[in-house]
């Protein structure tokens, strides 16, 4: 069932690039990425996919990762929720979520991660 929650939010994003729309930014990551983490070698690696950003159950944007996990969007100010695609490399995608609280001016800085089940 959430998967089709998150197929018909992806059919209703619309852009929230008004005059309220404050820069967000961030990165968004999974973990952790090998079985077993060890010292000097980094257990988390960027999250590249789509996403949906939806407030109170309704999709409002939709963005792409870039190869680093970096994304750079525009939102009103509030709550919002971040959901991976369906075909994300983490357990649960599309299921799955992270909250976003967007302030003015701005809200920079933006550090969401996702589990990949990896144990």
């Amino acid at each position: 069932m959430r998967g089709l929650t998150l197929l018909a939010l992806l059919g209703a994003c619309t852009s929230s690039t008004g005059a309220d729309a404050v820069p967000v930014d961030g990165t968004i990551t999974r973990g952790p990425i090998q079985p077993v983490c060890q010292v000097d070698q980094p257990c988390d690696g960027p999250l590249v996919a789509d996403f949906v950003v939806a407030r109170n159950g309704r999709a409002v944007l939709n963005f792409r990762t870039d190869a680093t996990g970096h994304f750079s969007i525009a939102l009103a100010p509030g709550s919002y929720q971040v959901i991976p695609s369906v075909d994300a490399p983490i357990m649960g995608a599309g299921t799955v979520s992270q909250p976003l609280t967007v302030v003015a001016p701005e809200t920079r800085g933006v550090m969401l991660q996702f589990d990949t089940g990896i144990r």
